[in-house]
This record gives C-alpha cells, sequence and structure tokens, in this order.
C-alpha cells in the first residue's frame, strides 16, 4: 500500500522531506484508507523519528498526525500511546515559545492535541489543560473549529472548575 511504501522512505530523507509524508500519512488516516494493523505501524514509525526532529513543519506535521490518531474512533487503542509522547509534545513546545518565528502554529496544534485527550483521558494533566484553552484562538486557524469542539465537550463531560481560572 502507499503507507508502506512512505514509511520505507523514513530512513531516507531529511526533515523537510519527512514533514510531506508525515502529513500524507495524516491523509490516509482521515479518508480511512488504513487498516488497525497499519495505524499501528504509523504510530510506531512516526514515534521513531519524532525524538529528533526540530523543523518547525516535521513537529507540526507530527502533532497534527497524532491528534487525527486519537480523533479516529477506529484508533482508540492507540491513545495510551499517544499519552505516552506527552514529554516530546512538551519538548516542542518549550521549543517552540523560545523561538520567535516558524513555529506558531506548532504551539496550535500541539494546544489542539491535548484537548482531544483530555476528552478521552479524565486524568490528563490539568495544566496542559489550561494551557491549551489559553492558546484559543489558535495562530493556526485550521485547528478553531476542533478546538472550539473540543473546548465545549470538555466542559461539559469534565467541568473542572481549574479549566477556567485565569
Amino acid at each position: 500500500s502507499i503507507c508502506q511504501y512512505l514509511i520505507q522512505w523514513f530512513s531516507k530523507n531529511n526533515e523537510i522531506d519527512l514533514s510531506d509524508i508525515v502529513g500524507t500519512l495524516s491523509d490516509c488516516i482521515i479518508y480511512k484508507n488504513v487498516s488497525d494493523e497499519m495505524r499501528q505501524i504509523i504510530l510506531n514509525s512516526v514515534t521513531e523519528i519524532m525524538s529528533n526532529a526540530t523543523e518547525a513543519t516535521l513537529i507540526q506535521n507530527s502533532t497534527y498526525l497524532m491528534n487525527v490518531l486519537v480523533q479516529d474512533e477506529a484508533s482508540s487503542q492507540l491513545v495510551p500511546c499517544v499519552l505516552g509522547l506527552i514529554p516530546i509534545f512538551e519538548s516542542w513546545r518549550q521549543l517552540a515559545e523560545n523561538s520567535k518565528f516558524g513555529y506558531q502554529e506548532v504551539v496550535a496544534n500541539i494546544a489542539s492535541l491535548y484537548l482531544q485527550l483530555a476528552i478521552r483521558c479524565q486524568e490528563f494533566p490539568p495544566n496542559l489543560v489550561v494551557y491549551s484553552i489559553e492558546q484559543y484562538p489558535p495562530f493556526d486557524h485550521c485547528e478553531t473549529v476542533s478546538m472550539t469542539n473540543a473546548i465545549f465537550t470538555l466542559l461539559q463531560s469534565n467541568p473542572n472548575p481549574e479549566f477556567l481560572e485565569p
């Protein structure tokens, strides 16, 4: 399949090319063109490149792919694996916050992902939920609808007053 072909390219490409590959894999998941086994392979393959990623578009696309997996009902068994990647997302958030240019979309994508994780995991760290709500409206306008829906869903299902404190 196209996903297997793309994954073979992971070890042979630079971060800009990897960004395009990860973006295409996200599209495959969105359009339901992957099996459960392939979702796991995609998660594992992207996870392998995440710890060394520094290029903004690769970080953004990797975060977006994880968000797509989390929101895909067929991938619900992968949510704990994505939760395990929070230290990487936090290192990326620090990188983004310390960079003046090029990483604003990264912050929006991480915030959007955190909101989706919080909906699915009651034990999600409240400070990361508060951080995510503070990023609204997002710099990346593509995340506006997703974040709006996630905030409403989260506050209805888990009306933690800590989420709304300044």
